[in-house]
């Protein structure tokens, strides 16, 4: 497999994290590779995953296996834009609450409003 056209071993995709086990190739390499846009392919070119707005945490050197593990996280313009999303999301499911009780108050009211002038004999019967 092939991670931006560098040779993949393993990857592990997790929450906002990416892990990519790359070998033949050199720390410069996977230090200036383009983590914004990471296409992961098998070794005959086919698209397998594609993984976007990321960013480097960390990238270790395993001297015996002879690979890198980079360590990815999701950029904090994404991470921000997922939280606004999920904090948009949460406040329309409240305000259709509020909406709700807000409507049901007014029947209430109304009810009631009714129901006086009935006791006081200045409604209908």
């Amino acid at each position: 497999m092939k991670a931006n056209n560098i040779t993949l071993r393993d990857y592990d995709s997790q929450d906002r994290q990416l892990v990519l086990v790359l070998a033949d190739t050199s720390m410069e390499a996977v230090i200036g590779m383009d983590t914004t846009l990471l296409t992961i392919q098998t070794d005959d070119g086919d698209t397998v995953e594609v993984f976007s707005g990321f960013a480097q945490r960390s990238v270790t050197c395993d001297l015996i296996a002879k690979t890198y593990t980079a360590t990815l996280v999701q950029s904090m313009e994404d991470a921000a834009a997922i939280l606004l999303k999920q904090l948009t999301e949460e406040l329309l499911v409240e305000k259709e609450k509020v909406n709700k009780l807000e409507k049901a108050n007014s029947d209430i009211m109304d009810a009631l409003i009714e129901l006086a002038s009935l006791v006081t004999g200045e409604g209908e019967v």
